[in-house]
């Protein structure tokens, strides 16, 4: 076993944990670990003699939470205490969770991929083919992958590890972020792609004891939070959809109106369409780039690719409500709704991979 010693301290949130948790600290410390951080998560009073024993090992610090706060208020927890106190001594935290799930050799291995100034995360990441993958787990991971990868543009193996290398560099900001349960590790995720801070992947042991059935993560109570937060970003889009959609629809209505008496009523669309869209674009755009994508790129790159796309959608939205006016017995503001509805839809996808794209997105490396 490898007794240099680590150059990240280790962080185990711990709620209730199983007795060989005190083993698996002593396999850390022979292995080199100098600090690891432990947070007591509101455990059992039963549990008082596992913390006493960890105490005595002099690399460790344990902290406590009165009650039960969740996973991610024990990480926030664990995060603050380590850049008050070690932020110089080490090159990051690697985090691990406490039911042993975990092995050594993986801690080591993305120990060493750390460094104190990198802009990466290192995730460790399951392989969810095996047979012993408990069903849940798969499509759970499955199912979040996908949602993942369609709001966020990034393809990740694990969405759900919790063994992971976070960089000094990175940990202000990811110990302010929203969150106190398992839904702080999506939003961790989520953050990432949003700040261009790359997610580098490296595989690890796939263990689950007894079918996983030391796990805290409740389905009904902690599922619905974690889609919500991946759910965020459409949210978010929604909102800046709706904005922009009411000023459109309200002035397309107002100028349509006005030039009723026109009797080309293609000119008549073209020009009512084309000065709501103007008036509507400028606060979409706004919303988009600053709180939708969180784009990074200047303005003088994503502004001419969103009135590229914008004008793309101007001649599109043009042609199906002018189709849809002369064949269709609905009011014209009833066929705009629903012109710019599957409009809004496609243009988050344009918008996410090539508008607001994130200019290093291929740094973020999947296990193969």
């Amino acid at each position: 076993m490898n007794n240099q010693a680590l150059n990240v301290a280790i962080l185990i949130p711990a709620f209730n944990p199983p007795p060989a948790l005190v083993e698996y600290v002593d396999q850390l410390i022979e292995s080199g670990a100098q600090r690891i951080l432990i947070v007591n998560d509101g455990s059992a009073p039963t549990y008082k003699q596992t913390f006493a024993r960890l105490a005595e090992r002099p690399c460790c610090t344990i902290l406590h939470h009165e009650s039960n706060k969740g996973k991610g208020e024990a990480l926030k927890t664990g995060f603050r205490y380590y850049l008050q106190n070690y932020k110089d001594d080490f090159r990051g935290i690697v985090m691990a969770d406490a039911d042993g799930q975990h092995r050594i050799e993986d801690i080591l291995h993305i120990e060493s991929l750390l460094e104190a100034d990198a802009d990466e995360i290192i995730l460790g990441c399951r392989n969810f083919d095996l047979p012993e993958v408990p069903g849940r787990s798969r499509f759970g991971n499955g199912l979040s992958g996908a949602v993942f990868r369609f709001l966020y543009g990034g393809h990740l193996t694990d969405t759900q590890t919790g063994l992971r290398g976070i960089p000094n560099k990175q940990l202000p900001w990811i110990s302010q972020l929203p969150g106190s349960r398992f839904e702080y590790e999506i939003n961790m995720l989520i953050y990432c792609r949003k700040r261009n801070v790359a997610l580098r992947e490296v595989p690890i042991s796939t263990i689950y004891f007894d079918n996983n059935a030391g796990s805290h993560f409740r389905t009904f109570r902690d599922v619905k939070p974690i889609f919500f937060a991946l759910l965020s970003g459409l949210f978010e889009y929604a909102f800046s959809a709706v904005c922009s959609g009411v000023v459109d629809l309200g002035i397309f209505l107002l100028v349509n109106d006005y030039l009723s008496d026109l009797p080309n009523s293609a000119l008549r669309l073209a020009i009512s369409l084309s000065i709501a869209r103007i008036c509507s674009s400028i606060p979409n755009y706004l919303i988009n780039r600053r709180i939708v994508f969180l784009s990074h790129r200047k303005k003088r790159s994503s502004a001419p690719r969103y009135y590229c796309l914008w004008l793309s959608q101007l001649l599109v939205a043009w042609l199906l409500v002018f189709i849809g006016e002369s064949t269709l017995p609905l009011h014209v503001g009833w066929i705009k709704i629903f012109v710019d509805c599957i409009l809004v839809i496609i243009s988050y996808q344009i918008q996410l991979h090539w508008v607001f794209a994130k200019p290093d997105a291929e740094r973020s490396v999947a296990c193969s």
